[in-house]
C-alpha cells in the first residue's frame, strides 16, 4: 500500500484532510495501527514521508 498525498500550500479541506492523516499515522501509536493492520511501518530515512 502506498499512500501518496500532494497539495502543496493549498488551504482547501484536501490540504487539511491530507495533513490530518500523516498526523494520525506518522507518529509511533499511528505506526502501530499500520502495522497491526498487517503492513510495513513507514521508514522516515529520507523525510519523503514527512508533513510540511
Amino acid at each position: 500500500m502506498i499512500i501518496f498525498k500532494d497539495y502543496p500550500e493549498e488551504n482547501n479541506i484536501d490540504e487539511k484532510a491530507g495533513l490530518a492523516y500523516a498526523n494520525l499515522l506518522l507518529p509511533d501509536e499511528g505506526q502501530n495501527l499500520i502495522e497491526k493492520a498487517g503492513f510495513v511501518r513507514i521508514r522516515f530515512g529520507d523525510n519523503t514521508c514527512m508533513p510540511h
